[in-house]
């Protein structure tokens, strides 16, 4: 497995994101929950120390429905060792309402999370994981 992860295929360019979307502006509790959904997809994502079946459970409703597909033919048993780590999470810019994009530390550097919602009061699911590529 290569050190990134799948890509969703849509309209989606992360270089196009804006701050207000047809969701409204992005609120301070927007930026919390996307925080800890790219935090809660991360910890699910790399506890590989189970069965395949019992991984994908954990990490499938955390998923938004284009990646579902994309993920479900990762083998946890190739998902990089690393963990998530204290410190914060740092935001991208350009972020909106339904598209956000964060930094979340970990043991092998900082991962990008793409994250995406289709309704302010629906949670945050994740669109893709850009992982930090291992130490050589």
């Amino acid at each position: 497995m290569t050190a990134t992860t799948p890509a969703t295929q849509g309209d989606e360019d992360d270089n196009d994101l804006q701050t207000v979307g047809p969701l409204g502006e992005v609120t301070q509790r927007d930026q919390v929950m996307a925080h800890d959904s790219a935090i809660a997809f991360l910890r699910a994502f790399t506890d590989t120390g189970q069965d395949a079946s019992t991984w994908w459970a954990a990490l499938a409703p955390l998923l938004a429905p284009a990646a579902v597909e994309d993920y479900s033919y990762i083998d946890p048993a190739q998902v990089p060792a690393m963990k998530v780590t204290a410190g914060p999470v740092e935001d991208l810019p350009g972020g909106s309402a339904s598209l956000w994009q964060a930094q979340v530390p970990t043991t092998l550097g900082p991962c990008t999370v793409t994250l995406t919602r289709d309704a302010a009061a629906a949670p945050w699911l994740v669109a893709r994981a850009d992982l930090p590529a291992p130490a050589q």
